[in-house]
């Protein structure tokens, strides 16, 4: 890994030295400084918090429709046969134009706009996760439950629902750094004058042509993934043995 990242700076370097463009592509020396400096920002944390705040928000609810009518799918697969269609659509339309429509409609409400954005996403994975979960246990434990009713309290929430949950946590964990990539570029696209968040930071030095706080900033949102990678790693190992 560490010679992972040596790369990427050598590349950087290259990269700048035949662009021969020092506003475009600042010195390392200047990039590094900038991060520095992000840290005495005191807006950084407030902007950090405001932006997990919203992506596991988004999540949450996301989380809750798609377990609740993902097991109602996989128990009754006319109801799915019915929801697909929608669950296709919200899957196949790329994310900009959800973003684009969204900010002519609710151009002074980022928050709602970017929590409906998310769950477009998010709402189908964990939909689909908790349908499998019920569809895939077992023909014999199934065979074992009709026995003793296979829809009463026991059956479900002390068999069915306990097995068909490592699906839907292995998807959840999937979706956090998906979630966060959308939040972020949703920031940055709807309204970031008024968007706070760690978007509102990129588009900033973007727009004033300030790189190496631009870059800066880039790392730092690298930095952010790369924990949350290997935490969800980590929880993701646990759950499968």
């Amino acid at each position: 890994m560490i010679l992972g990242v040596f790369f990427i700076f050598v590349l950087y370097e290259i990269i700048r030295v035949l662009a021969n463009n020092p506003i475009l592509f600042p010195t390392l020396k200047e990039i590094f400084n900038s991060f520095i400096n992000l840290f005495q920002n005191s807006e950084l944390f407030l902007n950090f918090l405001i932006t997990i705040g919203r992506t596991f928000l988004a999540i949450f609810i996301s989380f809750i429709f798609g377990y609740l009518l993902g097991n109602i799918a996989g128990f009754f697969p006319k109801f799915h046969y019915f929801f697909h269609p929608l669950i296709s659509i919200m899957k196949c339309i790329p994310v900009p134009c959800f973003i684009f429509v969204l900010f002519v409609y609710f151009f002074n409400r980022s928050l709602i706009s970017i929590l409906i954005i998310i769950f477009i996403v998010i709402f189908p994975l964990i939909y689909e996760a908790s349908r499998e979960g019920i569809t895939n246990i077992d023909n014999n434990v199934i065979l074992s439950l009709r026995i003793e009713g296979l829809y009463k309290k026991n059956s479900l929430f002390k068999v069915i629902l306990p097995l068909s949950f490592n699906y839907v946590l292995l998807s959840l964990l999937s979706s956090i750094g998906l979630a966060l990539k959308i939040e972020i570029t949703a920031e940055i696209l709807l309204n970031p004058q008024y968007t706070k968040g760690i978007g509102q930071f990129v588009y900033l030095a973007y727009s004033q042509a300030i790189y190496p706080d631009l870059y800066a900033t880039l790392i730092l949102i690298v930095l952010v993934f790369l924990i949350f990678d290997i935490v969800i790693t980590i929880l993701k190992k646990f759950l499968r043995k």
